[in-house]
């Protein structure tokens, strides 16, 4: 996790979440951007939207990555997301990912990252959701 240099309590730009700082986890292999879980669950759509609308750290680029992104984040960092879920916020849920499944629109790509399992439910259904954005 690193901190974007928004907040105070800690010291700014240092890399460490340590005060109020906006804390992002970036990805050491691809540097993207990852924003801490949300503290409500959102149907899919809605989901989409708020990633789209998030100002977070000074950044406005967020979006709600797609399966493979969130399956690819999950398999890089897997053991270091659990060590940094007080980062992250992750926990053990199903995150909605911006992938619809081919055989019926109206279900979208769910993500558990700690167990590395993806499954399709109706879009209609809550969810916790991460944004990401490129660096």
């Amino acid at each position: 996790a690193s901190d974007l240099g928004t907040g105070s309590g800690g010291v700014l730009n240092d890399g460490v979440c340590n005060g109020t700082e906006a804390c992002v986890y970036i990805d050491k292999i691809t540097a993207i951007y990852w924003a801490p879980k949300t503290s409500i669950d959102y149907t899919w759509e809605n989901g989409i939207t708020y990633c789209e609308n998030l100002v977070f750290g000074t950044y406005s680029d967020w979006r709600m990555p797609t399966q493979k992104e969130m399956n690819q984040f999950f398999i890089d960092n897997g053991y270091s997301l659990k060590s940094s879920t007080t980062q992250l916020n992750v926990t053990f849920s199903q995150y909605w990912s911006s992938t619809t499944a081919s055989n019926n629109s109206a279900n979208a790509w769910g993500v558990e990252p700690l167990l590395f399992n993806s499954d399709a439910s109706k879009a209609s259904t809550t969810r916790p959701i991460l944004c990401m954005r490129a660096n």
